[in-house]
């Protein structure tokens, strides 16, 4: 048999357009939360939103601390310096005659060459360090 024609279906048809062989999905189940249903966008953007400050204040906190601790470090230098300074102002202020030959101050209030001012300068010394 000669096929001759418009006829006759081919022996293998072809599906056009392509159809699944895999049944159709459901519609969309109930059980799974829809993320544009407006609660859940709420909660999203809030905690979003909750994240956001959160991050700003603690970054706040930090840098707060930073400049806490800068500060306290340039104090006790400027502290320290500052002592330096007194007790080479004492040792410069010391009267010569007021001190013994080993480099010392007279301490003993009954001696001629005591000098109550030397004394006083020296304990303040002493105080500064």
């Amino acid at each position: 048999m000669a096929s001759s024609g418009a006829n006759v279906p081919p022996s293998h048809p072809l599906p056009f357009p392509f159809q699944s062989p895999l049944p159709p999905p459901p519609p969309s189940l109930p059980s799974q939360p829809s993320l544009t249903n407006p609660p859940l966008q709420v909660l999203r953007y809030s905690a979003l939103a909750t994240g956001i400050v959160y991050g700003i204040y603690h970054q706040s906190a930090i840098l707060a601390k930073t400049k806490t601790d800068q500060i306290d470090k340039e104090y006790q230098q400027k502290s320290g310096l500052i002592q330096k300074a007194k007790a080479e102002w004492v040792k410069k202020t010391m009267p010569r005659e007021s001190k013994t030959e080993g480099g010392g101050v007279i301490t003993d209030p009954m001696d001629s060459k005591f000098d109550l001012e030397a004394y006083l300068t020296m304990k303040a010394a002493d105080e500064a360090r």
